[in-house]
């Protein structure tokens, strides 16, 4: 499994690992900000938990990365997402 790399540049969140590496991780994967306004996973993630809590983001790209297999609820996947389209 590889290491997450997070950036933030112009309302942009990435998400990727440099070496293209799937990224599995026992922790949950919280965002909350007002500032992103796209999110882009740019590999495949394997998270327990994934909330995103951004009432600003309008789009995300690369949502087909994000496993599912060990999530233990997508209750609150997009809570609080209400400029998503």
């Amino acid at each position: 499994m590889g290491n997450a790399f997070v950036k933030f540049n112009n309302g942009i969140l990435s998400i990727n690992d440099k070496e293209g590496k799937p990224i599995g991780t026992s922790q949950p994967i919280i965002i909350n900000s007002d500032k992103v306004k796209e999110i882009h996973i740019d590999t495949p993630i394997e998270p327990r938990l994934m909330e995103i809590h951004c009432k600003n983001m309008t789009r995300i790209k690369g949502l087909e990365n994000v496993s599912a297999n060990n999530m233990s609820t997508m209750k609150n996947m997009f809570k609080d997402c209400t400029s998503l389209k």
